[in-house]
């Protein structure tokens, strides 16, 4: 289903995952510095428990900051990335394998 969230647990993995962020939302949070739902991160519910993907030594934390990224970004290099072959969320925390 296109543009409908499916869900928002505190923990998940997914899996074939992009990361999208909608120009026009990203433009209206720095302009009015208000906060709005524009970047995504869709991907497929996969079985798997996110300590090990925490845990795997390929692992990089992701991290996304309107008022300092146009994108998703590595947390170390602050890389932009589009996609991602596994990633766990836990809370507000986010860790992928893969990053492309």
């Amino acid at each position: 289903m296109k543009g409908r969230v499916v869900s928002k647990p505190k923990q998940i993995v997914l899996r074939d995952v992009r990361f999208e962020v909608s120009q026009a939302g990203l433009r209206r949070t720095r302009e009015e510095n208000v906060p709005n739902v524009h970047a995504y991160a869709r991907g497929f519910v996969r079985d798997q428990d996110v300590e090990a993907v925490r845990n795997h030594p390929d692992c990089v934390r992701v991290r996304y900051n309107p008022h300092l990224f146009d994108t998703f970004v590595r947390a170390d290099t602050e890389e932009p990335i589009t996609s991602a072959q596994v990633l766990a969320i836990d809370g507000k925390s986010s860790f992928a394998i893969g990053v492309a």
